[in-house]
């Protein structure tokens, strides 16, 4: 399934938002030049997830209905074009709220 992307500056996790909307050109000047930028998958205003790009890092936060980061995942760069998945984070909210009543996070280490 193809989900529309939107590039941006940056999601505000507080806010719930994104800074500054970028052009799919603009996207690509920071990834050629290592400059950090937010990747939004199926929606400006509700995405899916957002992907954090950034120099030899990348983070991916998948979001509930009420748009908070309820999981995580973090990867490091390995080599070119290569990624090890190095934390998942899962959470639990109160309610409605953005209040976290239990997490999990995983660690992993490519020497397993």
């Amino acid at each position: 399934m193809n989900r529309p992307i939107f590039f941006f500056k940056s999601w505000f996790r507080a806010k719930k938002k994104p800074a500054e909307i970028w052009s799919e050109d603009q996207a690509k000047l920071a990834h050629s030049t290592n400059r950090t930028y937010t990747v939004l998958v199926e929606s400006i205003n509700e995405p899916y997830c957002f992907i954090d790009i950034a120099k030899g890092v990348v983070g991916v936060g998948v979001h509930d209905e009420f748009l908070r980061e309820s999981l995580t995942h973090a990867f490091q760069e390995v080599g070119p074009g290569k990624l090890f998945l190095t934390m998942a984070t899962h959470r639990e909210f109160d309610g409605g709220s953005d209040k976290v009543v239990s997490g999990i996070s995983y660690l992993f280490e490519q020497n397993g």
